[in-house]
């Protein structure tokens, strides 16, 4: 019974002292593996697709209908102050309706002094009508961002 207990004991010392131990590591290492939040900002949530190519930049065609969408993420530290050279990854999901009719460039960066990063979000030749989502990764937290794409009013008055 005594060797059972203490066979107890130092199994639960290890168990409950080996994460402290390791977070102790992790720190002392500089890991930047939590402790960041961060806020996504799309210009236009609406990509117009152009049949034809792209319009042409500073035309009204383009004002009114971007051709092109620019997605900014701040990224902040555990103090809330910008945090610099962070990777930032982006990505179409594999079972997206817009796999393939998206472009984003670039598809990872790191946070500049102030803390952002920008990517631009404009349709493929093969881009037609639809909606879905843009991931958006910074260390292990994901957040999606809504995009649709149209093509319905280009040439046309509202």
């Amino acid at each position: 019974m005594l060797r059972f207990l203490l066979l107890t004991m130092i199994g639960l010392g290890l168990v409950w002292g080996s994460p402290t131990y390791a977070d102790e590591r992790v720190a002392q290492a500089g890991s930047t593996t939590h402790g960041y939040s961060f806020t996504t900002a799309l210009t236009d949530p609406t990509i117009y697709v152009y049949p034809s190519g792209q319009a042409q930049p500073g035309t009204e065609a383009a004002t009114r209908f971007p051709p092109a969408s620019t997605l900014t993420v701040s990224v902040m530290d555990a103090a809330g102050k910008p945090a610099a050279g962070v990777p930032v990854d982006f990505e179409v999901p594999q079972n997206s309706t817009l796999q393939g009719m998206i472009a984003i460039d670039p598809q990872q960066k790191s946070t500049g002094a102030d803390g952002t990063v920008q990517a631009t979000i404009t349709p493929t030749s093969s881009a037609t009508t639809g909606t879905g989502d843009v991931l958006v990764r910074v260390d292990n937290k994901t957040q999606t961002v809504g995009v649709a794409l149209d093509r319905s009013k280009i040439g046309k008055t509202p």
